[in-house]
């Protein structure tokens, strides 16, 4: 049975965060171009392969009945996404252990949601999985800013610039992960590499120099400003 349906099968039950499924939904994201009954039929099939792939526990992984299929509960919650969810939802709660909240973000987003699974065919799935690809993304990105400011209000200037280049790995163009490097960096006295990543800095081809977004430009000027009064 094809391979990749099972894949984007389990996926959606996952996501569905153990909740039940219309067979009726599951039949249209996947066998949208087959008729309802070989869709149905097809479905049948790729339950009972998704079954086989989870072994001795297939069965009661996987529940089904005549209108609803769902995962269980105990699965999906010991999955890597909802795993990175709750990591997530602790990096804004200040009560939650900031360094365990952190190791978590990191360890578990490590690139798009199922990265290059692409089921031919299968436009509303594919749809779908782009739209959560998205979420998990956007979800981290806001988890590790919310880490960057409790990092700065505590001081934790190491495990900040460590929190600020993995912004930036995941938004090479996020302009609050390059504030909050830099000035981390600066706090941190390290001014050669400070220096080496302020973008009006870097030139472009042809000997000129880019032009500075306006927040970061901002900033160059508060911390102008910082130093001459320190001075």
């Amino acid at each position: 049975f094809a391979p990749r349906k099972v894949q984007a099968l389990l996926a959606y039950l996952t996501l569905a965060s153990g909740h039940e499924v219309s067979r009726d939904r599951l039949a249209g994201l996947l066998w949208s171009a087959a008729s309802e009954a070989a869709a149905h039929q097809s479905l049948r099939q790729a339950i009972y392969s998704l079954r086989r792939r989870l072994g001795a526990a297939g069965r009661s992984a996987v529940g089904a009945d005549a209108r609803e299929v769902w995962l269980d509960p105990a699965i999906v919650a010991a999955s890597d996404v909802a795993r990175f969810e709750a990591a997530a939802a602790a990096a804004g709660d200040p009560r939650a252990d900031l360094i365990a909240a952190q190791e978590s973000i990191v360890a578990l987003y490590r690139g798009e949601l199922l990265e290059g699974l692409f089921v031919e065919g299968c436009e509303k799935f594919n749809e779908w999985l782009e739209g959560e690809r998205s979420r998990l993304r956007e979800l981290a990105i806001a988890a590790l800013l919310a880490l960057l400011d409790r990092h700065e209000i505590d001081g934790g200037l190491e495990a900040g610039m460590a929190v600020a280049r993995e912004l930036i790995l995941i938004d090479p163009l996020s302009e609050e992960g390059h504030r909050h490097l830099i000035r981390l960096l600066g706090r941190a006295g390290r001014r050669d590499e400070e220096q080496r990543r302020r973008p009006w800095q870097q030139p472009e081809p042809g000997g000129q120099r880019a032009a500075p977004e306006p927040g970061l430009e901002e900033l160059r000027h508060e911390e102008h400003a910082a130093e001459e009064r320190a001075d």
